[in-house]
């Protein structure tokens, strides 16, 4: 098995939150409760939005989300899956 060598990466592990969305992000009162009480330094928001028109989360979020390009994806397919690649890829590359 190939091992992922992560250079310039942080000393403390972050968790990667990952949101695939349409146009917002549901039950946004439960992330706003969580992210609240959450560290800032020990985590970050990545996320893609189906409608293309949408460039944030209404997040009350100390770090700010971060958006990964509108690519087209449909529902049980394989754009799905690449759609989520994008997202694990950006947050793996986060230093």
């Amino acid at each position: 098995m190939k091992r992922i060598e992560l250079k310039n990466s942080r000393k403390e592990p972050q968790i990667a939150f990952l949101f695939l969305v349409y146009d917002k992000i549901e039950r946004v009162d439960l992330w706003n409760e969580f992210f609240k009480y959450a560290d800032p330094n020990k985590y970050s928001i990545y996320f893609h939005s189906k409608d293309a028109n949408v460039n944030s989360l209404d997040l009350a979020s100390f770090n700010q989300p971060i958006q990964i390009p509108t690519i087209e994806n449909a529902y049980m397919t394989i754009t799905l899956v690449k759609t989520m690649s994008l997202l694990v890829r950006a947050a793996l590359k986060d230093k």
